[in-house]
């Protein structure tokens, strides 16, 4: 299974990142997070194909209604989003390196527990990102806080969240479990308005209602 670790390893971490942050740099924050969430149509379709999980025309309409729903939250209802092409080309296959490594993920589950798949994951998945890192690490100095803020995505965001991903995946429908991403952006906005106090709109609320009930149609797909 060395060439499915190394597979989850370059998509699930070393590209994943490479793609995202060096995209995040050249597109607009609005942007990067909308067109991240294509990762659910992506592995909807590659859960269809590669898992020969069925995709009803409700699962369907829901996942179309869950991406609806992140779209007006992240954009406001606003058409005019001034976007760079190349940064989010680049937003656009850290999404697809997601529905890869979720997909493929699925597949190893069957055989490893989370930890255990994690763990060889991350390993690799960081001795393979630290040439791309290599220039921004040399002679770089990190304060205090940036440690704390480093610890925090390290253990709640990647050691926690993976392992619960890839738990979530071993029983459920990967389609299923990625409608939940949605919830992503939704959870953003909120904590924005209680910590940077930024107001919730009425655009805003009919994206949450649109997120819910994507999630309902897939539980009931």
């Amino acid at each position: 299974d060395v060439p499915a670790v190394v597979l989850l390893a370059l998509t699930g971490v070393t590209l994943l990142y490479v793609f995202q942050f060096t995209g995040i740099k050249y597109t607009t924050a609005t942007s990067a997070a909308l067109l991240i969430n294509t990762n659910v149509l992506f592995i909807a379709i590659l859960s269809a194909i590669l898992l020969k999980e069925m995709l009803s025309r409700k699962k369907i309409f829901g996942v179309i209604c869950g991406f609806l729903g992140a779209a007006l939250i992240v954009t406001n209802g606003s058409l005019l989003v001034t976007r760079s092409f190349g940064g989010d080309m680049l937003i656009i296959l850290s999404a697809l390196c997601w529905a890869v490594y979720s997909v493929a993920g699925k597949k190893v589950m069957e055989r490893y527990d989370p930890i255990t798949i994690n763990t060889h994951v991350f390993f690799l998945g960081t001795l393979l990102l630290v040439p791309f890192a290599f220039r921004d690490m040399a002679g770089a100095t990190v304060s205090g806080e940036a440690w704390a803020i480093i610890v925090y995505l390290a253990l709640a965001c990647s050691v926690f969240g993976y392992v619960a991903w890839y738990d979530a995946l071993a029983r459920m429908d990967a389609t299923k479990v990625t409608i939940f991403l949605n919830l992503i952006p939704l959870f953003a906005i909120l904590i924005a308005h209680v910590v940077l106090h930024e107001r919730i709109t009425t655009v805003t609320v009919i994206g949450a209602a649109l997120i819910l009930y994507a999630i309902y149609l897939t539980e009931k797909g």
